[in-house]
């Protein structure tokens, strides 16, 4: 499953997405998403959520490293698209690579008191035929 949420913002950094251990889900923060839709052009924004994505899954299958999970989504993704695509790029130097201002972001929001996930309906229909 997918999941959007307002994970919050400081200037510099945030959490561009996680995957809860022992779950189904990756959250997706909203607040960079936006910021990286306005930012780039679409090619870009979907190197970079799919750059999240695998990040993430990689964690679902069992990979609870960070340095393990960041070398395996280096690798995929150079297998997949070559090196210079924007997602290997990412993968290699960071998403700074692709979105230098990310540093300095100013928009700065709170890490709000409850998280509200916003399902992504049918994200994932095609590996899901047994359910109705």
């Amino acid at each position: 499953m997918l999941g959007l949420a307002d994970l919050g913002m400081r200037r510099g950094y945030f959490i561009g997405a996680f995957h809860p251990l022992n779950s189904n889900i990756i959250v997706m923060n909203k607040r960079p998403l936006e910021l990286a839709l306005r930012a780039t052009d679409k090619k870009v924004f979907n190197a970079y959520c799919f750059l999240l994505l695998l990040h993430e899954y990689l964690h679902s299958l069992g990979y609870v490293n960070e340095g393990d999970v960041k070398n395996l989504t280096y690798e995929v993704c150079e297998l997949a698209f070559g090196r210079g695509h924007p997602a290997t790029v990412m993968a290699e130097r960071g998403i700074a690579a692709y979105f230098p201002k990310v540093r300095y972001f100013n928009l700065e929001s709170p890490v709000p008191r409850s998280l509200e996930i916003e399902l992504v309906k049918d994200f994932d229909r095609s590996s899901v035929t047994y359910i109705n």
